[in-house]
């Protein structure tokens, strides 16, 4: 298995990217990816949206892999999030696509580009889903938990006017 760190691959352009995992024999990852915000630092709004997008890259790695897996790190700490995936070669395309839009929408420099477009992308796929959808979706511990630190959120909002 090989892990990749997405924030050790800041630098690395979509060809290298690609050339790295084609070439590579290996068909097992695990994807570490960094969170930016914790509830007592930023506030829920901005965990949701590290969760949302966690969510919707973990969804889009899903539909490429044969084998998906993935960790739902707590809100009160800055535990990254983990997912395990199994690509065949077939996919490595796919998986090349995914991860580096991955990269960049966490990347630590980029304070709102990727990670803000990724944030919209998101909620457009996820307003479009019905409930049962919703319940079947495979990261859905994922998207629970940027919900429900949304409605924290607001609820927090209320009471405060």
């Amino acid at each position: 298995m090989i892990t990749i760190s997405v924030i050790k691959l800041l630098r690395c352009t979509y060809k290298q990217l690609y050339w790295f995992l084609y070439y590579s024999d290996e068909t097992e990852y695990q994807i570490i990816i960094p969170r930016r915000y914790t509830v007592q630092k930023e506030g829920d709004v901005f965990v949701s949206i590290d969760f949302n997008i966690a969510a919707y890259t973990g969804y889009m790695l899903s539909q490429i892999t044969a084998v998906f897996s993935y960790t739902v790190p707590g809100v009160f700490k800055k535990e990254p999030f983990y997912f395990q995936v199994i690509v065949d070669s077939d996919h490595k395309r796919r998986f090349t696509e995914v991860l580096y839009i991955m990269i960049q929408a966490f990347n630590p420099l980029d304070r709102c580009c990727m990670h803000v477009a990724l944030d919209v992308e998101s909620h457009n796929f996820f307003s479009v889903l019905t409930p049962d959808l919703v319940y079947r979706l495979i990261t859905f511990g994922l998207y629970y938990t940027a919900n429900k630190r949304l409605s924290i959120a607001d609820k927090n909002s209320l009471n405060n006017q």
